[in-house]
């Protein structure tokens, strides 16, 4: 169990650069949220799968990957959430020539949804979402996503209900 154990912190805990500090600590919690450095960041306007919804793991796994291959730029925090920072966080050269932020790139992938609740008006959240559904790519090749809070208030439902 102690093996299984390391091997999951080696696949999940990475080396990043960023623009102001160099080299960068990063650990990845699911499709939205990663520690950076010791500082808990929770990507802002969009909410990805928890982890033990279809497609959970596949986000988690794409975070860590989009987190390997850029160098992290800009971020704007913008408030405080459950002992996380959240913030829109952009990249200091992005490879594949889309878009600087990295929730576009979670989107894009189809491995979040925004959330209308905090980010109503982001146009370009909205359009990496449409893309993504239009493309049938991540959780869009389902028929009908649940989305990331409906399921965590099922949860809280269904514990309530056997307690």
């Amino acid at each position: 169990m102690k093996l299984l154990s390391i091997f999951v912190i080696i696949i999940y805990s990475l080396t990043a650069q960023t623009k102001d500090s160099g080299t960068a600590y990063i650990k990845v919690q699911d499709g939205d949220t990663f520690t950076l450095n010791g500082e808990k960041i929770r990507l802002w306007g969009i909410d990805a799968p928890e982890l033990l919804q279809p497609f959970g793991f596949k986000c988690r796994d794409d975070l860590t990957k989009i987190l390997a291959e850029v160098t992290i730029g800009e971020i704007t925090r913008k408030g405080k959430s459950y002992q996380r920072t959240v913030a829109d966080v952009k990249t200091a050269y992005n490879p594949g020539g889309y878009s600087d932020r990295i929730a576009v790139m979670i989107l894009n992938n189809g491995c979040a949804m925004v959330d209308p609740r905090y980010a109503p008006n982001d146009r370009q959240l909205f359009q990496a979402q449409n893309n993504a559904i239009l493309n049938g790519v991540g959780i869009w090749a389902e028929e009908d996503p649940e989305p990331p809070w409906e399921y965590r208030r099922r949860i809280k439902e269904d514990r309530k209900k056997v307690k």
